[in-house]
């Protein structure tokens, strides 16, 4: 399994807290964030076991759901329902993304 896959993991788990938050404003802005980012790990682990074209089309997955759940947050800032992500946080989604991108090339 790529090491990705378990920063992907604590992403995940980072956003679990801002998850309930945002619901308690917009239950489907948090249903959509939940979706997206419960996806991201869940297209590693397939890409990890697939081959050829499968394995890229599993991790481009994980990218543009990984940008999803970014935009869902940026969304949620920008309505005041959250504060910005932690920069830590912010720095593992940047990791899981461009790990990805770098391997799709």
């Amino acid at each position: 399994m790529l090491r990705v896959y378990d920063v992907a993991i604590e992403v995940v788990r980072e956003l679990g807290p801002i998850i309930e938050q945002i619901g308690r404003r917009n239950r489907n802005l948090a249903g959509q964030l939940d979706r997206a980012s419960s996806a991201v790990p869940l297209a590693i682990a397939e890409g990890t076991y697939a081959r050829g074209g499968n394995r890229h089309a599993a991790y481009d997955r994980a990218i543009a759901e990984m940008r999803e759940s970014l935009a869902c947050c940026d969304v949620a800032v920008a309505k005041r329902y959250v504060e910005p992500l932690a920069r830590t946080t912010r720095a593992k989604i940047d990791q899981v993304i461009g790990t990805l991108v770098n391997i799709v090339r």
